[in-house]
């Protein structure tokens, strides 16, 4: 009985080491989530470079047939100086305009998609710029595949830059524009 007693001791002893280790990357975290919106919540949260990186998710949707199309995803970078924004979210500028086209987050099935359309030129909504692809999926034959639009918005101060990006049906582009209304105005980690 007593060497029971001991195992189990070491074992809690090994879990509550576990949960202390896990514990000590939440300060990197602590900070409230960047964007507020129902049904989207914070699946994940990092920094580097003193860059902080939040991936939001919507549920997964509870029918049979749902697929990865149907699970909305929200990347969102926020940092103070905006070279370190931009080096972490993977943005390339050219030497005309920004390519706002960002490796936070990629499309859904991504070795699914048969072509890529970037917007030629990036457009503006409030103090946003915003950089546009359309990805167009594979589908059997010549048919035309499934649609999909991706969006990465860039929004730069003097205290902070923020990046949002987001990979959504063509007609969700006024739910894109509402999420970019609903992040805070963050100073960065």
């Amino acid at each position: 009985m007593m060497r029971f007693d001991k195992v189990l001791l070491c074992l809690s002893l090994v879990f509550v080491m576990r949960a202390t280790i896990a514990d000590s990357h939440l300060p990197e975290c602590s900070t409230p989530p960047a964007v507020l919106i129902d049904g989207l919540s914070r699946t994940a949260c990092e920094i580097s470079q003193s860059v902080m990186v939040e991936r939001y998710s919507g549920p997964k949707p509870a029918h049979p047939y749902a697929s990865e199309f149907d699970r909305r995803k929200v990347a969102i970078a926020i940092g103070k100086k905006a070279e370190s924004v931009t080096t972490v979210a993977g943005i390339r500028a050219g030497p005309r305009a920004v390519q706002v086209q960002t490796s936070l987050l990629y499309p859904p099935l991504v070795d699914q998609v048969a072509k890529r359309y970037p917007t030629p030129k990036a457009r503006r909504y409030k103090r946003w710029v915003i950089g546009y692809e359309q990805i167009e999926y594979g589908a059997q034959g010549s048919a035309q595949g499934f649609p999909l639009e991706c969006a990465t918005a860039v929004h730069s101060t003097t205290q902070a830059t923020k990046i949002v990006a987001e990979c959504f049906p063509l007609e969700e582009r006024a739910r894109f524009l509402k999420t970019l209304d609903a992040v805070r105005g963050l100073r960065g980690p």
